[in-house]
């Protein structure tokens, strides 16, 4: 991973697109090779992608000894297929 500043972007993440109400969430896994593309630098990506879904975004800490984590996100049904659609793709990426 290397850099430093991106294990430190869940409590950031918790703080984007805040003034969402939740009305469900869902969970995507988010394998530990993908966490800095998804998050991008300072929060970037994170905060993109919240913004193009409309949904609330937050990521876990460490979920297990490999570094995956979880994004745990709320919104509307389309908000929270739209940012998984978007997880995915970044991860896809990877």
């Amino acid at each position: 991973m290397g850099d430093d500043s991106y294990s430190s972007l869940s409590s950031y993440s918790s703080m984007l697109c805040s003034s969402l109400t939740p009305t469900s969430m869902a969970e995507v896994m988010i394998p530990a090779n993908a966490i800095t593309k998804v998050l991008g630098k300072g929060g970037g990506n994170l905060e993109n992608l919240c913004q193009l879904s409309g949904a609330m975004i937050d990521i876990s800490e460490t979920k297990n000894s490999r570094g995956d984590r979880v994004a745990y996100i709320s919104g509307t049904s389309e908000q929270k297929r739209t940012a998984q659609n978007l997880i995915q793709a970044f991860i896809m990426e990877t």
